[in-house]
């Protein structure tokens, strides 16, 4: 909803709901779009379906567990059913990727585990990066997450400096205010945005969104 809003229709919501026969279901929350919404690679497609926004990985979604018949059944129906679909793996879907889904183009998905707590991950950083965690601590930058209007303004102006800085470098587009000011006003459990904070300003953001 929040990415069809903000391209003003050009992506449509288009999500199919899978009933299997013994009864467990999985969601497609696919999006389509029009030509004129379609990403400049794939011009000359009139209507391309995408199966997470903005290049994100995604894939079905499930509440039951799900084994690797239903992904071969979720995959011949998607070969069906969408000749144009843009759809990024996720690399947590074991079952998704050991189905033998066809990969037209590798990619990457940098993580960091953080259950074994931040001392831990510290211990792996480079020396300049623990050099320079160790400098913000003593500096007096902490971190909070965004609760007000205000906040998420102080981020955006950040968002601007940092986005300029990059100039034709920066890869994608530069998202306007109103894209952030609608993922505030949802208020949704699902969305934190965390800030770094030095003398009471905003300085960095550090996002987590599951939506």
């Amino acid at each position: 909803e929040i990415w069809s809003r903000y391209t003003k229709r050009r992506m449509s919501l288009t999500p199919f709901l899978i009933v299997f026969s013994d009864g467990k279901r999985a969601l497609l929350p696919f999006s389509c779009l029009t030509k004129e919404g379609v990403m400049p690679i794939l011009m000359g497609t009139r209507r391309l379906y995408v199966s997470s926004p903005e290049c994100t990985y995604g894939g079905w979604i499930s509440a039951d567990k799900l084994d690797c018949s239903h992904a071969l059944l979720l995959l011949n129906l998607v070969k069906r059913k969408f000749d144009n679909l843009f759809w990024r793996m996720n690399p947590y879907d074991n079952i998704t990727l050991e189905s033998g889904v066809r990969i037209s183009d590798e990619g990457e998905t940098h993580a960091i585990n953080l259950e074994k707590g931040f001392d831990v991950i510290a211990s792996n950083m480079s020396r300049d990066h623990r050099r320079g965690v160790k400098k913000a601590i003593q500096n007096g930058v902490s971190v909070r997450i965004a609760s007000s209007i205000k906040d998420w303004l102080d981020y955006y102006q950040v968002y601007e400096i940092t986005v300029n800085r990059w100039g034709n470098r920066l890869l994608g587009e530069k998202y306007s205010w109103c894209l952030f000011h609608d993922i505030f006003r949802r208020n949704s459990p699902n969305v934190e945005l965390w800030l770094a904070i030095y003398q009471d300003k905003v300085i960095s953001e550090i996002g987590r969104a599951h939506v």
